[in-house]
C-alpha cells in the first residue's frame, strides 16, 4: 500500500512530470511516508532539512510577510531548498489538517551511487528551476544563520532562555513587533548574537511553552495576536533555537496583564520595546501605523 501511494504522488507531482516511468521507480525507492496533525509544523528537530515533501493528502501553508500565505495542495512539492542551502529554512510550513506526505531523502539524491547519475541531474535541475522562480516575488523569511550575523534592531530581538521571567519579555516584544512592521525573535540566543541553545529543552518541552504563549497571548490581547505570528524550532550548532516570526497587525493591538484590567500599548522602536503612556501619542502614533483603518 505505501508503495503505491508513493508511486501516486510522484505520478501526482508536476515537478517530476518529465521522469520516465523508470526513473520514478528509483525515486521512490528513497522516498517514504510521513503523517502530521493539523496545526502541526512539518519542518521539526528531528530531520531538519533532511527532505523535500510531496503532499499526498490535506492543505499546508506557508507563511509570508504581511501576514499573506503560500499554500500546498496534493501534487505540490516544497523543501527544494535544502538541496542548495545548508543555512537553514526561508519560511515555516504548517499543516491547515490533517496531512499525509512523501518524503524525499536529501542524501540519497546528493550522494553518488543511490540513484543513477541523469536521475540525479535531472531532479536537481528541476528543482534548481523551481527556485529560480522565487526570485520574481518576495517569499519566505530571512536564513535564521543570516540573522545571527546581525545586532538587535527595529526587527530583530534575541532571548537567551524561556525562563519565567524572560516570557513576559517575549509576550511584550510580540506585541510590539505587531504594532509596528513585525519582525523576528530568536530564543536560544544571548544579547550578543551567540547562541547558547536552549538546555535540558526536548521539542516537546519547547513545543508546550510556545503553546502556553500562544494560549496567553489570545488571552491577553482577546484572541487577537496568535494569528499574526508562529514559530519554529532550529537545531543551530547542535543546540535548539526558538524562531518566532511575527508580522504586522492589520490595527492596533493592546496587552493587558493576565488577572489585570490596565491596557497596555506597545511598539518597536530601534532595538527595543517603548510603551506608550499618553493618549494623544498612542492616537498620534495610530493614525500614522494604520492610517488605512482608523
Amino acid at each position: 500500500m505505501s508503495s503505491y501511494i508513493i508511486t501516486e504522488a510522484i505520478n501526482a507531482c508536476k515537478d517530476f512530470k518529465h521522469l520516465s516511468a523508470h526513473e520514478k521507480e528509483a525515486l521512490a525507492g528513497i522516498c517514504s511516508i510521513m503523517e502530521f496533525e493539523a496545526g502541526k509544523p512539518v519542518f521539526s528537530i528531528d530531520h531538519q532539512e533532511q527532505y523535500l515533501f510531496m503532499v499526498v493528502l490535506g492543505k499546508l501553508s506557508l507563511r509570508l510577510h504581511n501576514n499573506q500565505r503560500d499554500k500546498f495542495s496534493k501534487g505540490d512539492l516544497f523543501g527544494e531548498i535544502t538541496l542548495f542551502s545548508d543555512k537553514g529554512r526561508l519560511g515555516a510550513i504548517h499543516c491547515d489538517e490533517r496531512c499525509t506526505l512523501v518524503a524525499i531523502d536529501k542524501e540519497s539524491i546528493l550522494e553518488p551511487g543511490k540513484l543513477p547519475v541523469e536521475l540525479r541531474l535531472k531532479i536537481i535541475t528541476a528543482m534548481a528551476c523551481k527556485m529560480a522562480g522565487y526570485f520574481h516575488k518576495e517569499r519566505g523569511e530571512t536564513p535564521t544563520l543570516d540573522l545571527l550575523k546581525k545586532t538587535e534592531k527595529q526587527n530583530l530581538e534575541f532571548k537567551a532562555s524561556t525562563s519565567p521571567e524572560i516570557i513576559p519579555k517575549i509576550q511584550e516584544t510580540i506585541i510590539a513587533f505587531m504594532n509596528a512592521k513585525g519582525g523576528t525573535i530568536l530564543v536560544g540566543v544571548n544579547d550578543n548574537g551567540k547562541v547558547v541553545g536552549l538546555h535540558q529543552m526536548d521539542a516537546a518541552a519547547i513545543d508546550k511553552v510556545m503553546r502556553d504563549l500562544s494560549s496567553a497571548l489570545k488571552s491577553q490581547t482577546k484572541s487577537v495576536a496568535a494569528t499574526y505570528f508562529d514559530f519554529d524550532i532550529e537545531n543551530i550548532d547542535g543546540k535548539k533555537v526558538i524562531r518566532i516570526n511575527v508580522n504586522p497587525s492589520e490595527k492596533p493591538i493592546l496587552y493587558h496583564e493576565t488577572g489585570k484590567k490596565e491596557e497596555f500599548f506597545f511598539v518597536r522602536t530601534s532595538n527595543h520595546n517603548t510603551l506608550l503612556h499618553k493618549p494623544s501619542e498612542i492616537i498620534e502614533y495610530a493614525q500614522r501605523r494604520f492610517a488605512k483603518i482608523v
